[in-house]
């Protein structure tokens, strides 16, 4: 079963229980005529803008920030406005990835956009055109519509440096590592390896996440598989899931229900009630989008670890 068909069939099912509470709305992200057509990171260029396979936003959530993605391409970030990493410019998104105190995404021509603390040269994004990134704390790659990754900030123990000219479809950033996931579900990483996490087993993955020094990915069954000694994973078959700095949550394939695991000192690995098909975890917060399109974020209680993005907007 291909990626796409699972998470549509989990997401229409998990729709049909929740019942679809925006009915009355003139914008209705639960009528199937709004979802938008873009490919999922599958069968074709590895797009894991998750706004088009749901037709419900898209969040992502960084060290002091959070951001998504509307569905019609509009984009808001929230918390800590580190050198303007929450001041999204008036264009219209795919995708959005909050880092460290760096926001970058790809525009809805397929380019990519960066904004906040340049100190490390990751809002010098390189040209061309990409169909997903993702951000570690320093540094970001994007894979680029020929399949080719490209990687840019800062390069101490080579994350930004991919192999050769092998072809992804979708990549991942830790601190000091990055991984990428190629069409035929291997995968690859590069940067510094601490407790085998830049050596991944063989197995087919539909979707890979890099923590901070952690690597798991999701297979077409649902199983989340981790290849470190630092976090381990959930046992439960999981719609969705994403690692944070020291710990990772899921949306359950069975009701959308989140599971979290790891670190919880600032209450990120609280689950919070409700049904979800998207998951989000930053550093000391995770966010997750509830099958209504509304977000929810949880985590921030620490002295220091609030700094405001916990506070989603509204729908």
């Amino acid at each position: 079963m291909t990626r796409l068909y699972s998470l549509a069939l989990a997401i229409a099912l998990l729709t049909f229980f929740a019942g679809c509470p925006c009915e009355e709305c003139e914008d209705n992200p639960c009528d199937d005529d709004d979802v938008a057509d873009d490919d999922t990171a599958d069968d074709d260029a590895g797009d894991d803008d998750t706004s088009s396979w749901t037709g419900l936003p898209l969040v992502s959530a960084g060290t002091f920030h959070s951001c998504v993605v509307w569905t019609d391409n509009s984009a808001e970030c929230w918390g800590y406005n580190t050198d303007g990493a929450t001041n999204v410019p008036d264009m219209d998104f795919r995708q959005l990835a909050a880092g460290g105190y760096v926001t970058c995404g790809i525009t809805t021509d397929d380019t990519i956009e960066c904004f906040g603390d340049n100190e490390n040269g990751v809002v010098d994004a390189p040209e061309g055109t990409f169909t997903q990134l993702d951000m570690g704390n320093y540094h970001a790659c994007a894979v680029a519509t020929d399949g080719t990754v490209a990687c840019w900030g800062l390069d101490e123990v080579g994350e930004t440096e991919p192999p050769g000219d092998d072809t992804f479809v979708q990549v991942s950033c830790g601190y000091d590592h990055s991984c990428g996931l190629h069409e035929d579900g291997d995968v690859s990483c590069w940067g510094e390896d601490l407790g085998g996490n830049t050596i991944a087993p063989n197995i087919d993955f539909e979707k890979i996440s890099i923590g901070f020094s952690s690597s798991c990915g999701l297979t077409a069954e649902g199983e989340v598989v981790c290849w470190d000694i630092f976090l381990g994973a959930t046992n439960h078959t999981m719609l969705d899931f994403d690692l944070g700095m020291q710990h990772g949550c899921g949306a359950r394939l069975d009701d959308g229900g989140i599971e979290c695991w790891g670190n919880n000192a600032d209450g990120q690995a609280d689950e919070p009630d409700g049904s979800f098909v998207q998951v989000a975890s930053g550093s000391y917060h995770t966010c997750a989008v509830a099958t209504d399109g509304t977000i929810s974020c949880w985590g921030c209680e620490g002295d220091w670890s609030d700094n405001g993005q916990c506070d989603p907007p509204m729908l």
